[in-house]
């Protein structure tokens, strides 16, 4: 593996901390990853090496909430950032400011469509299914289903179409006999 220069690692954790600090908003791994590799900033290998580095120093804050870590920019990230932006090509700043401005809905968007399932001690699942507003619950929906593969099935497809399966399940209860 090449090795890269000290001034390489420390620009590519900018973009780290710039993107963070863009999207104003704490980012799953998952997440973090898809902007770096459709922008073709770093390969995942180094990203998560980087992001491990950057928790260490506590440039970034890890925090878990439904079983999900998201990272966000820490005030000494800022500062480091607030710091060292200069560095960044503008160029480069242009394309991920572009690039949030374009997807920072569809972020949001997708981490208010819940979809969870658990092991109940009988052997079912349960699956929990939602679509939030402004942290509220707009739908809520619980099934109980026989296996973890019905269950990772009914997840992804709520995930993939909620906003369909909300309006069918809408048109249907509303839908006079």
């Amino acid at each position: 593996m090449f090795e890269k220069s000290s001034e390489e690692l420390a620009l590519n954790k900018l973009y780290i901390l710039y993107i963070l600090n863009k999207m104003q908003l704490p980012l799953t791994n998952g997440q973090i990853t898809n902007i770096f590799i459709e922008n073709d900033l770093l390969d995942y290998f180094s990203l998560q090496e980087y992001l491990y580095q950057l928790k260490e120093a506590e440039l970034v804050n890890l925090t878990n909430k439904n079983n999900l870590d998201y990272y966000s920019i820490s005030e000494k990230g800022k500062i480091a950032l607030n710091y060292f932006t200069n560095r960044i090509d503008s160029d480069k700043k242009e394309s991920l400011d572009i690039f949030v401005h374009k997807n920072k809905e569809n972020i949001i968007r997708d981490r208010e469509v819940k979809a969870e399932f658990k092991k109940l001690a009988d052997g079912q699942f349960d699956v929990k299914l939602e679509i939030l507003d402004n942290n509220r619950p707009y739908i809520s929906i619980s099934l109980n289903v026989p296996t973890n593969k019905t269950a990772n099935i009914i997840a992804e497809n709520w995930k993939n179409n909620a906003s369909n399966l909300y309006s069918s399940i809408i048109e249907t209860l509303i839908k006079k006999p």
